[in-house]
């Protein structure tokens, strides 16, 4: 990314769509895989008509809301390592009850197997 401007507001960037990208959690290759149309969408671009359809170039005066894109994308990953604990703790939990469990052994249900079939 390169700064080449200054507003009242901000600043002018000249960005790739890579970096887009990776500043909105999208990745370094956001045009490829299963979320393309979830950055196609974020970048404002129209969904492309007929079976050959483009989306083409990100409109100019589109705005990226990267402050909300960052934190959607922070609460995942929190979320992420919270699921990611409560499973650890789960399978020790469950570690935990089978090795304290005593040995159980059933036992024959028919008379003929209770006296060895005599």
């Amino acid at each position: 990314m390169k700064i080449v401007g200054r507003t009242d507001n901000g600043y002018l960037c000249q960005i790739s769509e890579e970096e887009i990208g990776i500043i909105t959690g999208f990745g370094r290759y956001p045009t490829y895989g299963d979320r393309k149309e979830d950055f196609y969408r974020a970048t404002g671009r129209p969904k492309p008509t007929g079976s050959y359809g483009s989306y083409g170039e990100i409109p100019t005066d589109t705005t990226i809301n990267v402050s909300e894109m960052h934190s959607y994308i922070r609460d995942l990953r929190e979320k992420e390592n919270k699921a990611k604990q409560l499973a650890r703790t789960l399978t020790e939990l469950a570690e935990m009850i089978t090795s304290g469990l005593p040995t159980i052994a059933i036992a024959p249900t028919k008379p003929e197997e209770i006296d060895g079939g005599a």
